[in-house]
């Protein structure tokens, strides 16, 4: 046969120069479901499926859609590796293939030559360039005030949550102070001391006690709360995160200084 003129390579875009194996099939004489089949085979390495591309084809006058696949240069020496004898064959489409490969380089080069020597393509690019960097800054610094005013709308004006950690540390505190002045405090040491109890009612009674430390904790710490958001001129029952970031301080010092008996 004449290879040149016989071969079937076509340039595709996004693929480049690919093979069919209809023509494949043809070519070697052979039935195309058995090519898919083979081919099919070699697509279970994952390694091999950027080399063939699976396709579909419609036969002129039909509406069903048949199943085929595109071979790469390297997808076609792949699979004819494998095929004994029709050296023509193979010598043909590789060389097309390299043929094809270079004049589609050599286009490249040459567009790339034509925009090198041409001072008015290079000013309208770098004239595109400036203008994307120039909107790109714009809109960088427009994101950056933009996250600057939100930095300080927080910062002045809600609580972090390391200040509101800070706030129930002093809270804490100060119910501890309240629950000693009311005669509350755990007397563990007290029971522990005591022979006539077993070990099993000192356990019981170190749970009770503490289960009843913490109620009480609780019901001063949720007063004490209340209190610091009606001296804020909040309602008593405001979410914690209303209270205001520069009243922090204020907050944590009208804790410290409140009175446990003005605690009730």
């Amino acid at each position: 046969m004449n290879a040149l003129s016989e071969i079937k390579i076509e340039n595709r875009e996004n693929l480049g120069a690919v093979v069919s194996s209809r023509v494949v099939a043809e070519e070697l004489g052979k039935r195309h479901s058995d090519i898919i089949n083979q081919i099919g085979k070699l697509l279970e390495n994952e390694n091999v499926r950027s080399l063939i591309i699976p396709n579909q084809y419609q036969v002129q006058g039909q509406n069903r859609k048949y199943k085929e696949y595109l071979l790469t240069k390297d997808g076609f020496t792949l699979y004819m590796f494998n095929v004994q004898g029709h050296n023509d064959f193979k010598m043909a489409y590789i060389k097309r293939f390299n043929e094809m490969e270079n004049h589609i380089q050599n286009n490249l080069i040459g567009a790339a030559n034509e925009i090198i020597d041409n001072p008015q393509v290079i000013q309208l690019i770098a004239e595109q360039v400036a203008h994307i960097n120039k909107n790109q800054q714009e809109s960088n610094q427009e994101t950056h005030n933009k996250l600057d005013s939100l930095n300080s709308k927080f910062e002045g004006e809600y609580v972090t949550p390391q200040d509101l950690v800070a706030l129930k540390y002093a809270i804490n505190h100060k119910a501890e102070q309240v629950i000693e002045r009311h005669g509350l405090q755990m007397t563990l040491d007290t029971i522990a001391d005591d022979p006539t109890v077993n070990i099993f009612e000192q356990a019981e009674a170190h749970k009770k006690q503490k289960e009843q430390y913490q109620y009480h904790l609780g019901k001063v710490k949720s007063r004490i709360l209340v209190m610091v958001k009606k001296a804020l001129g909040l309602k008593g029952n405001a979410p914690n995160n209303h209270i205001k970031r520069k009243d922090v301080d204020r907050v944590i010092q009208y804790v410290k200084d409140l009175r446990p008996g003005a605690v009730n």
